[in-house]
Formats: C-alpha cells, structure tokens, sequence
C-alpha cells in the first residue's frame, strides 16, 4: 500500500465553466481542489472527462463563487512553427506566484506521450517544464497553442508541450460523441522503402513511393483490407514517402500516423495501396488495437494478445450475460523426462504424461486428482513427458492451453494412470483465485486501521509496490515466499499482513520491524481474512475497556494493545 502523497499541477480555464489540466496529476487522486491566483480558498472539483492517451483531464468546480470574474481562453487555430516564440505560463510546486516561461519551438513531432506510451503530436521547446507547471498554458499572442505536460530528464533546457491541434481533437470527441472515445490505433507492421533493392524486388516504378506492410494484427479490423506485402501509398490521399512520412508544412514532414490521429473511433479511413502491381483504393473503420505489452530488456519485442482469446472473452460473455474469467486449475506437477521417474512408476515405453506432486486443498480437482497421478491426456489430447502437446505442425504448447479454451463450470476430462490402471474422470472447473492474489484490478484495497497500526491484504499489487516487474528480488523474502508457494486451504482465506505503524503514544516503543510481517492470531485465534480481523477486533474491545488484543506476529513474535488505548487513539485520529 503506497503512502498517501500530495501533488500540484496548473491549469486553465476553457469554455462550459471547464477546466484542463495534466491527467498525471488526478490519476487515482481520491481529493481534488483548485484555487485560483491570488485567492487563499482551494475549491473542491470533480472530473468530467478524461483523457489518459494525451495526459489531459477537464475538470470543474460546482462552487458558484469561483467562477467570479473569471474568464475563459480562446483556442489558436494553428500549431506553433519551427523558431516561433511561445510563453508557459504556470504555478511551480510550492509557487504562490505565476511563473511565466519564454521559449523557442525547437521541433513538431510525433512522439511518446510518458504518461500513456502512446504516440502522438507534442512540441519541443527550449525551457525546461518545471513540476507544478504541468497543465499550465502555452500562449501565443492572445491565444492558446498548446499546454505544458512533460520534460526531459536528461536535458535541463526542454520541454514539451500538447499542441492545440490535440486538445482540440479530445473536445471534438467529446462534443460529437458526449464521451471521450479515445484515439484510434492502427495495428499493422511496416518497413520503409527507401532501399533500391526492395523497390526493385515489388517493381515499383520511380513514381511511386510509400511504406511495405510485414503484417496485421488478426484482431484489428484492418486485417479485413490490409494484406502481407501491400504498399501502402496514401492515406485518406496524402502521399506517403519511402520513410513513412508525410508532408505537414512548408520544411516540416511528420510520421503518417499522424494522420490516424485526427480520426475518431468508428470514422471511416482510406488506403490506397500498390497490391501486385495494381492500385487499389480500400476503405476500413477504426478500432483501438490490440497491441498489449512489450519486454523491458528488449527494444524491438512486443506482444499480441491473439485472437482465439479475445474470442473466447467475447463467447464467454454472449454465453453467460457476463464475464466469468478464464478456468484456473490448481494442482502441481513435474515433467517426466527422467528415465527413473518412469521405472519407479512402472510406466510403459507407450505411456507419456506429468505427474501431480500436490492439488490445493480449496481445488475442485481435489475431488479427482490424487498425488502420484500420471496425467496421460485431457479431453483425449495426449500430454509429453515435457508438459507440451501437439498444437500444429512444428509448434507445440503447454498443455495448460487446453484449459484456457474452457469456460467457468465446463466439465474437463482427464485420462490418468493411477498405481498401474488406467483411469478417465471428469471435474467441473472453476476460479477459485489464489492465496496471493494475481491482480486486484477494479478492486480497492482491503485494509484495517486499528491502534495506528495499519493491516492489509497481501496481494501481488502491494508486491509490485517495491517493484513491478522485479518483485520477486527486491520485496521482503517472507512476502515473496508466501506469493510463489503458498496455496488456498479454503474459500475466502487472505494472508493478512502489517503495513506500517504509525508513530502514536499507543504504540510508543512498537518497532518498525513488524511492517511488511504475517498477522497470524487474535487472542490466539487464527485469522482467516480481513473481514474475520475486523469481527475479532471489534467483539474483544466491546466486551471491556480493560481486555488487551494481542497479535500474533510470523516468528512467534507479537503485539499486545489494550482496547482503552486504542480507543482514545482512534478518537486522536478522527479529530
């Protein structure tokens, strides 16, 4: 559980009484007030729409009294150019005073947006955006062009700036659609042109230029038109060049997908491409693509979410009028390579298989599987003594596949071999989640304040805390060991751990040393979950003012409080 930090940003005022400012500054903000120059008052607000892909929020304040004599700006219709002056005007943390900003336009480019890694318009200037100017104005004349949203942390003297042409197309979408729709997003694969020896091999004459399609996403709507080896020369009839760019003005070209950008989702866009020697013209509708993930390590891997999954989501809904969620089994096995394991099982030279080492106790599989069992094959698929099974020719997957293809309460069929005798049963399948759960999304996080002492659940999200994708090296062993090999014993346990204590007269003399430990007792009872803390708590310190709580800590360590203390903690706290 992070801890509760406070942030600033600037902003401005537009038309409809609304206000924009930097969407990195109100994500996950559970408080928000606006205070305006020179005034001491800070309003409270509330966000009408929001715009992660472009870092931009448009927020308002109900308070009729903070709208006296306030003005709204105008929008510029034009983007700044190159060597053009522009001037950021905002509040640097900490700032009472405006701090205004002069700088240069250095570049217009299509580039990464750091609060969403989507790419889009941005300007570069030679000031640097300072913290607290984020969602600031950039003014030319008396006009808007842009705002403040980002700097560099290499370079001390840039920054960078939304341009108008952006802003505008979020109020557009808004406007047309009464909701922000997002970005469209293009999901094919390209290369440039500009070699002589590609332009030869697809016989392309000198007068015609544009961009070697290398694939498509089978789930973007793009793949109904788009094919394999197409050249793409045009997009709605602005010429492409063989480096994948387009003319935008007078000494400035920008990357095609510029173009993308000033679509909505659903609007109707056209290719003309070179297929085979033949000019086509061929028209598609947008989506947001389904691009989801790359690797840190490596800079040119990314992953795709393929379409068997994201059909299986959408019959998944159409079968059962909502989500359920994708079977999980929970039994563990070793692959059976080893010529030992199969002699000391007695198996034959035609007997392949995994064997199960332990199914959780909470497991619905429990019913059918027992340790020892050789899993020959599921739904009548044969399983190898590695794990695999047969997927197409020359590829082979894990066998956990077969599992992903079911829904929730789908009947799998296991073929086994038990002490020699071969064996087929049949279980339901379910979601029972881990012990340690997986993902939280949507959900809040579970925790009790008591005796300043904060408990919460332990979750992989609070793991992530002390580093997302390398927990597992740099949380505290304990958490990491409970996360990669506890299991369910029953339905609805949680691993309830210590947060933080919070410096109290209370717990005066407590050490920090218990933050991050295991809950294990109440009164020497142990604890099941969060709600069964809460109950415990609660039922001990109505009974008597006098009655202590003692807590039973990992290492037969422990916390003793007593309920009158605690008590006239928590009304310090709610004063």
């Amino acid at each position: 559980m992070k801890r509760q930090t406070n942030s600033s940003s600037s902003g401005f005022i537009i038309k409809n009484r609304w206000i924009l400012s930097n969407a990195h500054v109100v994500t996950n903000a559970s408080n928000i007030r606006i205070r305006k120059y020179g005034d001491a008052d800070k309003y409270p607000a509330r966000i009408l729409y929001i715009a992660h892909e472009c870092d931009l929020v448009i927020m308002t304040v109900d308070d009729n009294k903070f709208w006296i004599k306030l003005e709204s700006l105008l929008f510029s219709n034009d983007v700044p150019r190159l060597q053009e002056s522009i001037t950021v005007v905002g509040f640097p943390i900490d700032g009472d005073y405006l701090s205004v900003t002069k700088g240069i336009v250095s570049r217009v480019v299509m580039s990464i947006y750091a609060h969403s890694i989507e790419t889009l318009l941005k300007i570069q200037i030679d000031a640097a955006t300072n913290p607290g100017n984020s969602g600031g104005s950039a003014i030319q004349g008396k006009h808007v062009v842009g705002m403040a949203f980002q700097g560099q942390s290499q370079a001390q003297s840039i920054g960078y700036i939304i341009p108008v042409s952006v802003i505008k197309h979020v109020l557009d979408d808004i406007e047309l659609h009464n909701k922000y729709t997002a970005f469209p997003r293009m999901r094919f694969y390209y290369q440039s042109m500009e070699n002589l020896s590609y332009r030869e091999y697809l016989k392309l004459n000198k007068d015609q230029h544009g961009i070697l399609v290398t694939s498509v996403e089978p789930a973007c709507v793009l793949s109904k038109v788009l094919k394999k080896d197409d050249v793409i020369t045009a997009i709605d009839n602005v010429p492409i060049a063989d480096d994948g760019t387009i003319y935008f003005r007078r000494g400035e070209r920008l990357n095609f997908k510029y173009l993308e950008k000033l679509k909505f989702v659903d609007d109707t866009i056209t290719f003309t491409i070179i297929r085979q020697g033949r000019e086509l013209t061929l028209t598609s509708k947008h989506v947001v693509g389904m691009a989801f993930q790359g690797q840190s390590q490596a800079q040119s891997i990314g992953y795709i979410i393929p379409v068997s999954v994201i059909k299986h989501v959408s019959d998944n809904i159409e079968l059962h009028n909502k989500y359920t969620a994708f079977p999980r089994k929970k039994f563990f096995y070793q692959s059976m390579e080893n010529l030992s394991y199969r002699e000391y099982l007695k198996l034959n030279n035609d007997q392949n298989g995994i064997l199960v080492t332990l199914v959780e106790p909470a497991c619905i599989l429990l019913k059918v599987l027992k340790k020892d069992d050789v899993i020959a094959a599921i739904d009548n698929v044969p399983i190898a003594d590695d794990g695999t099974i047969y997927c197409r020719r020359g590829e082979r997957l894990s066998f956990k596949y077969l599992e992903k293809l079911k829904f929730v309460d789908d009947t799998i069929t296991f073929t086994i071999i038990r002490q020699g005798r071969e064996l087929t049963l049949t279980s339901p399948l379910d979601n029972n989640p881990t012990l340690v759960p997986l993902h939280s999304h949507d959900k809040h996080p579970e925790y009790l304040i008591y005796a300043e002492t904060i408990f919460t659940v332990l979750t992989r999200f609070y793991l992530y805390e002390f580093s997302k994708c390398d927990w597992y090296r740099k949380a505290p062993t304990n958490l990491i060991d409970l996360a990669l090999r506890s299991h369910l014993q029953e339905i609805n346990q949680q691993i309830i751990i210590i947060n933080q204590i919070l410096v109290d007269d209370v717990n005066h003399g407590i050490t920090s040393d218990f933050a991050n430990c295991v809950l294990k007792t109440v009164n020497d009872i142990e604890i099941q979950n969060i709600k069964h803390l809460a109950e415990l708590i609660d039922k001990i310190s109505n009974d008597e003012d006098d009655s202590y709580i003692r807590f039973g800590i990992e290492r037969n360590r422990f916390i003793v409080i007593t309920c009158k203390r605690a008590k006239q903690s928590e009304a310090r706290i709610l004063k």
